[in-house]
């Protein structure tokens, strides 16, 4: 509060756009084929193989996107030198995605059933394209200013980063260099850049299950089921988004750890908190369900068969979930 009747600002954050038309591209190929089997009279087979492509999103034109490298440590900046539209980000054709489902009729009245399936998604809100590239330099920066930003040595929270009556300092955008390599901070050490792994990263979903189907009476039925499912290259909390960099443990290699003073502030060059878009957990879950299944049909069901009435209760009663980092 005081500072803010003083007119003196801590911290700003802002984003500054360089282009209108920058714009993001991606290409996805599917592959797919399917087959029914029924080996006896008993037994049907049902497979199938799925292969998904998807290329590295690239960019409309030289300069129109930055793809920021955690292992680099630098902005790559599409077009320029030897960096693609694509920024010479690695593909993967691994994207295999095997079904089989086999139902087997044990008697007149109980039935066997078994699947497993693989399944891969495209990601959200920039885990796997859009939202990321255009939004670094040199198309855009999300510039934040601190007190040592603006004024070398000062210490943040202690000095004001700029007044309400000045104004913060004008964001001049950096000339690219002939290499199309920036900081991963940016020239000016002032810029968080939006980071995605250097190879495509898919999340992928494997599920499995097995039931045991039985006919009690014409109208009822009852059921036992094991369902599982593990989810490998998923969302790291909430969401795609995380910090690369929540603390400092001690010295070391890490391109973006910060050394601190004695205060605990960041000694910049450093990178305090960039956001890193990535798809890297694992979650495994595991359910076994039970059901009763009954349907009671009114006396006018031949006649009217809309008016059927149908009563269902399925009862889930052991559940066991695993998250892996």
């Amino acid at each position: 509060m005081a500072t803010f009747l003083l007119g003196d600002v801590s911290f700003m954050d802002r984003f500054v756009s360089t282009s209108l038309n920058a714009a993001e591209r991606q290409k996805r190929w599917f592959f797919y084929g399917q087959d029914t089997w029924r080996i006896t009279s008993r037994l049907t087979l049902n497979y199938g193989l799925r292969w998904e492509i998807y290329f590295p999103e690239t960019v409309n034109g030289k300069g129109n996107g930055g793809f920021a490298s955690l292992t680099q440590g630098v902005i790559k900046v599409a077009g320029f030198d030897n960096i693609g539209l694509d920024g010479n980000v690695d593909n993967t054709l691994k994207a295999f995605a095997p079904r089989i489902g086999a139902a087997y009729q044990l008697d007149s009245k109980t039935v066997i059933r078994m699947g497993y399936g693989r399944s891969f998604d495209i990601g959200v809100f920039g885990s796997n394209f859009g939202h990321v590239v255009t939004q670094n330099l040199p198309v855009l920066a999300n510039q934040n200013i601190f007190a040592n930003t603006t004024t070398p040595g000062a210490t943040n929270n202690r000095v004001p980063a700029f007044t309400l009556t000045s104004g913060p300092p004008a964001f001049t955008p950096p000339a690219i260099p002939s290499d199309g390599l920036f900081p991963l901070k940016g020239p000016q050490n002032n810029v968080d850049p939006r980071i995605r792994p250097d190879v495509q990263r898919l999340p992928t979903l494997d599920a499995w299950n097995a039931t045991v189907q039985r006919q009690v009476t014409p109208t009822m039925n009852v059921e036992v089921a094991y369902i599982g499912n593990k989810g490998t290259h998923v969302f790291a909390g909430g969401g795609p988004a995380y910090n690369a960099n929540p603390v400092v443990v001690g010295a070391g290699t890490n391109k973006v750890a910060c050394a601190r003073d004695a205060l605990g502030n960041p000694i910049l060059p450093c990178i305090p908190c960039p956001l890193h878009l990535c798809t890297c957990q694992q979650l495994r879950q595991r359910l076994l369900r039970s059901g009763l299944e009954s349907r009671v049909r009114s006396g006018l069901f031949h006649a009217h068969p809309r008016l059927r009435r149908q009563h269902r209760l399925r009862i889930a009663f052991w559940q066991r979930q695993e998250v892996h980092g």
